[in-house]
This record gives structure tokens, sequence and C-alpha cells, in this order.
């Protein structure tokens, strides 16, 4: 296909590539990226924010942005990422064999089909500090903090403090989902009991929050400051919501296959998840 992009001319409202074969784009807050049919990538926007110089190699499957960086993966499950260094466009991993790539405001997270994790990016929002063990699934993440489930099944997290980034708890074969806003996390319990950390103001436990009490609980969704939850008729409803006049963007989550050759989502448009908001993740569609 072909690009046009209008606008901001900063932020990448001109300048976008001439030509037709492209297949996908991809933003970040101030730069575009689009793929074309060879996995050639065409930047335009920010140059602070990688929309002046993108990987100049082909193979590429799918791109990722946080506020200021992009991190993309190609065949092989190599990663490349540009943009500013202390967003994470430096530093992405040398080795491939990566299946997903997930991000908050200014670092990512590539993942291992065999659950090993690789980070970089801000130090204080998750860009280090990842865990040894081997994660289970997806990774999730706030505006400054990742939180994931080993393999043995214990809650891991890391990145700021205040965004749900320290809380580390056992939750063997209990904790069975996980949602984000842009400062919290929230969970359901194999039984349905809803647990939530990171910044009371925005949902997480604490500072008088009242959660959701007993059990039943099946789903969970977020606003960018709040969640609610739902359970069968034959519960008593109860859900929670908070107001909160100010608040960040969101960040997004990114997956993709062992061979990088097909990507899946757990997004919708941007910021929403299926099961929440999850942070500034661009949405992924399935690519066949």
């Amino acid at each position: 296909g072909f690009v046009q992009s209008w606008g901001n001319a900063r932020n990448g409202g001109v300048g976008s590539p001439t030509g037709g074969g492209f297949e996908s784009i991809f933003a970040n807050r101030k730069a575009f990226a689009a793929i074309r049919v060879d996995g050639a990538i065409s930047v335009w926007g920010d140059p602070y924010s990688g929309g002046e110089v993108g990987p100049e190699d082909k193979g590429y499957l799918r791109i990722l942005g946080n506020d200021a960086a992009f991190a993309a993966l190609k065949n092989g499950g190599y990663i490349s990422a540009w943009g500013d260094r202390f967003f994470g466009g430096e530093g992405a991993p040398t080795d491939g064999g990566y299946v997903s790539i997930y991000k908050t405001a200014s670092a990512f997270a590539a993942l291992k089909e065999d659950g090993t994790v690789f980070v970089w990016g801000d130090s204080g929002s998750g860009g280090a500090g990842a865990p040894t063990e081997k994660i289970a699934g997806s990774i999730y993440s706030t505006r400054r903090a990742f939180a994931a489930r080993t393999q043995d099944g214990r809650i891991v997290t890391w990145g700021d403090a205040l965004y749900g980034g320290n809380y580390d708890f056992d939750a063997r074969g209990t904790l069975d989902k996980i949602v984000a806003n842009d400062m919290a996390f929230a969970g359901l319990a194999s039984d349905g009991k809803v647990y939530a950390w990171g910044d009371p103001k925005y949902g997480g436990a604490g500072g008088g929050i009242r959660l959701p009490s007993g059990t039943g609980y099946q789903r969970i969704v977020a606003t960018r400051s709040a969640f609610a939850a739902i359970r069968p008729a034959d519960f008593k409803p109860q859900s929670f919501t908070l107001k909160q006049n100010h608040g960040l963007k969101g960040t997004d989550h990114q997956r993709t296959t062992k061979d990088a050759s097909r990507i899946d989502s757990s997004l919708d448009n941007d910021p929403l998840l299926v099961t929440g908001l999850n942070g500034a993740m661009q949405p992924l569609q399935q690519v066949v």
C-alpha cells in the first residue's frame, strides 16, 4: 500500500515515504515507522524519537514504539532498536530467538520461547532488574513497571515502585490473570478473588482503596486510572471505579510467534487491552 501523513510537521505530519509496497505502519509519540513487503523499514517524524534513522537491513515483521524509541522484530527473532537512547533506542539484545516484545513508556522487555527475559532502556522504568526466573505467558506493564508470572507460578515485578514495580509475592496456582492501567496492576486468583498493587490513586491496594470483596470474579477491565471487575449473576454484583483528572498515556504489549513469521496480540486499539488498559503499547493485528 501507499502511506500519506498529515498534521504536525515535527511529529510526522510531513515526510512520509513515497512509493508503494508498504504493508504495516507503527508510531510512538512523535515519529512513525512503516514496513515494506520485503521487511525494509522507513521512518519519519521527530529525529530524536526515531523518525530520522532506522534499521537499514530487511526482514522485519513488526515494530513496537514507546514514548520516544522503537524496537523491531525480524526473522530469526532478532531485535533492532532506535530512537532516544534513554528510552531504549540503544541496548537491544544481540542474540536471536525472541518471540515477544513489551514496553513501558521508556523501556522494553523481550521474551524468548523458553521464558528468558531481556530488558533495556530507562532503568527506573523497567529497563533493569528483570527476573532471572523464566516467565510463563505474557509480560504486563504500567507506564513505568512490568509484571509477569514465572513458570513456577510466582508473580514478579520490576521497575518504578510507585507504578507497581516492587510487588513480589507467591501466588502459585492462584493468580491467573493480570491487568494494568497507567500506574497500577490488578489480578484475578483462580477462585476469582481480586488483588491489586501500585499507586492507590489508580486502584492499587492501600491508601483507603476498597477492592471488591469475595470471590467469583471472572474479568477485570481498566481505564487509565481505575479498574472494574465482573462476576456471574449468582453472585451479588460489585465493582469499583476511581475518578482521576490527570494521568499519563498508557503503554502497550506486543507478541510474535516462535519463528517471528506470525504475530498475535492481546491488544485492541491503543491503548486498551482486551482485559484492560496496559500502558502505551501500540496495538497489533495478526499477520499471516
